[in-house]
């Protein structure tokens, strides 16, 4: 029994199917934003693009390109995460309210985050020197 696992764990890769899902997923959103035309549809394409396709196209490289951004360009990685923050907070609050108040919100819980994140990295470089 245990050469049969040994053969079914090499044959079957997750991370190669994990690869498949995090492009998959952002190609069938992208078709859906096509066809529809709805502005909720291009921010969840735009939503999962921006967080599951770098990671589907290069996993290993991501997470040491994403800290060298946030040390060599602060300021853009705060735009990107108020961008995704923002985008994900209005899709949550579009089930439960109208377009306005939505972004209104959302807006300000990206801007809290980027703001808390900000706040985060000042004092963990301070804790470090």
């Amino acid at each position: 029994m245990g050469q049969f696992t040994k053969y079914i764990e090499r044959t079957f890769d997750p991370p190669l199917v994990q690869r498949a899902f995090r492009v998959l997923i952002p190609a069938a959103w992208v078709a859906k934003a096509i066809t529809t035309h709805r502005l909720e549809d291009v921010l969840t394409a735009v939503f999962f693009v921006a967080l599951m396709l770098p990671a589907g196209i290069a996993p290993k490289a991501l997470h040491a390109r994403l800290t060298a951004w946030e040390r060599d360009r602060p300021f853009v990685s705060d735009v990107l995460s108020l961008l995704l923050m923002t985008c994900a907070s209005f899709l949550i609050l579009r089930w439960f309210l109208d377009r306005t108040p939505s972004a209104v919100i959302a807006i300000a819980v990206g801007f809290v985050g980027v703001a808390t994140g900000r706040i985060r990295r000042r004092r963990r470089t301070r804790a470090g020197s």
